[in-house]
């Protein structure tokens, strides 16, 4: 499918631009904007506050409550992948090539990934983006937290919008089986808001991202500085060319 779009685009515009070489252009606007934006935020006081906000309520068993929670959406995510390939799709499919989605149909992965995530992989930069990522952080789960969270009344109203929290993640790419996954994550969310307010939601939902991110460093740090030879024959060495080529 991205294979006739691109060589649409490519009769369109009379130019012989491959598909890998229009996605790098893609990738590296979406980079820019999204570092100039994250990197602006920093130097504004609201984002600073937030941080002291959601932060205030964040302590040890914070993070260990939320540590298992992960964990649990992790594997139901992962068991929902198994179960039909629908589970497994999101709309990034769609920019694959059959070579690429038969390979992921081979191994049961999902044909998907994150918007927001992807530049990270870009070797060395990916880190200073993450980095900032980190920074705005809580401004950002308590802007969501307000929006799918705040004013939720009963159980009832909190599954919907918790169902509403969970595949809206879809549109940043995630397959449909993480979105589902994530739907528990809203359900636990909720139940904080139900407890303490979304001050008490966004300190659960900071803490949640911040060990997922957490996770995901590691992998950055392997990727960006183990050499390249090392990784040839695993995922994250596939992961490793796909950002050095």
């Amino acid at each position: 499918m991205f294979e006739k779009v691109i060589d649409w685009v490519c009769k369109v515009l009379e130019t012989r631009l491959s598909g890998a070489i229009l996605r790098k252009i893609v990738l590296a606007l979406w980079t820019s904007l999204m570092t100039v934006g994250l990197a602006a935020a920093c130097f504004d006081e609201k984002t600073w506050n937030d941080i002291a906000f959601v932060c205030s309520g964040m302590d040890w068993w914070v993070f260990v409550q939320n540590f298992v929670v992960l964990t649990i959406v992790a594997t139901i995510a992962i068991l929902l992948n198994r179960t039909h390939w629908i589970m497994r799709w999101s709309w990034i499919s769609l920019f694959y090539s059959k070579k690429e989605i038969e390979k992921a149909e081979q191994k049961g992965q999902p044909t998907g990934g994150n918007v927001y995530l992807e530049p990270m992989y870009i070797r060395y930069s990916g880190l200073v983006l993450m980095l900032l990522l980190f920074i705005n952080l809580p401004s950002i789960v308590l802007l969501e937290e307000k929006l799918f969270r705040e004013g939720t009344e009963g159980w009832i109203h909190g599954i919907v919008w918790s169902l509403i929290f969970g595949f809206s993640h879809c549109l940043a790419g995630v397959p449909v089986s993480a979105g589902t996954a994530i739907t528990f994550s809203g359900l636990w969310f909720t139940y904080q808001y139900f407890i303490g307010g979304v001050e008490r939601s966004a300190a659960h939902h900071c803490a949640y991202n911040v060990i997922a991110l957490g996770a995901l460093a590691i992998v950055l740090i392997v990727l960006h500085f183990v050499p390249k030879e090392e990784n040839d024959d695993n995922e994250t060495g596939d992961k490793a060319e796909k950002i050095d080529d």
